[in-house]
């Protein structure tokens, strides 16, 4: 990935994403997935080959898989079990976060411990999916899992594309305590979940994965998918907590009462989901490995 120099002063959003093909260009196997599924004589065997032409991948979602995260009644063989009993969109979403974890990890570590911003990625994920299944009507937790994973990729074109200005909004952010996006906009003019979301736009990805990486900060700003959005402000803030335990997490949680109405979510609700999130959390770092 290509940088832009520290001193310019009229960046607009888009200007991170140009002339930067790899940048731009969406996840490979991901890419090919979603051209293939388009074609409606698609055959099962076609979406395989696809998946395990990248034995890395195929590797990685099959022990994510077999792990407690499905809690599958069976274990899954290869990917064409793995199919079966997940499903061929939810197993595209989980293609599409793995391949944007690898799409990003050139980053040098002097500006970001690349692992442990997946980790707490991670935790938000977790902890989305587990309430999208509480609230009522439930939304589609997997769905919720991939979108709350990806709630954060801003950051890391921030840093891959203006890294001497990703690390003076981190260092103002920790010296003044205020938060990093609003430090974002004060050196930058925007802030990470706009960079995210036009990333989402150049990618092709789903409505409800742009609207949930662009609003997450301000849900109740949401154009649409609000509750989605809502639901990953909700599952960030409880995830920055040092751990699941209830007494840690109640510190990190918003006060206002408009993102948890727009959620649909009650503190119940996520007390309830703390109490297994830390098994999920251990089985969905497979997609990590």
């Amino acid at each position: 990935m290509t940088f832009i120099r520290f001193d310019r002063t009229d960046l607009k959003v888009d200007d991170l994403l140009l002339g930067d093909v790899a940048l731009v260009s969406p996840p490979e196997v991901y890419a090919r997935l979603t051209h293939l599924l388009e074609n409606a004589e698609a055959t099962l065997t076609a979406v395989v080959g696809v998946i395990e032409h990248d034995p890395a991948l195929a590797a990685r979602l099959l022990r994510l898989a077999n792990s407690p995260f499905f809690a599958l009644l069976r274990p899954v063989l290869n990917v064409s079990e793995a199919i079966a009993l997940i499903g061929i969109q939810e197993l595209k979403q989980l293609v599409l976060a793995t391949e944007v974890i690898r799409h990003f990890d050139g980053i040098p570590a002097n500006l970001i411990d690349i692992y442990a911003f997946w980790r707490q990625s991670v935790r938000c994920a977790v902890l989305a999916r587990l309430l999208a299944d509480r609230r009522s009507p439930p939304l589609d937790a997997d769905a919720m899992f991939v979108a709350a994973l990806l709630h954060g990729v801003g950051h890391l074109v921030i840093y891959a594309r203006l890294p001497e200005l990703g690390r003076k909004t981190l260092l103002e952010h920790r010296y003044r305590g205020e938060p990093l996006y609003a430090m974002q906009r004060e050196f930058i003019g925007f802030d990470y979940a706009q960079v995210g979301e036009a990333l989402a736009r150049r990618w092709r990805l789903p409505e409800l994965f742009r609207c949930v990486i662009a609003w997450h900060i301000h849900p109740e700003q949401a154009e649409s998918h609000g509750a989605e959005a809502a639901l990953v402000h909700l599952a960030l803030a409880a995830g920055r907590a040092p751990s699941f335990d209830r007494e840690q997490v109640r510190d990190f949680l918003p006060r206002e009462s408009r993102p948890w109405e727009l959620a649909g979510i009650t503190h119940a609700m996520l007390e309830d989901a703390l109490s297994e999130a830390e098994q999920d959390f251990l089985a969905a770092l497979a997609l990590l490995r």
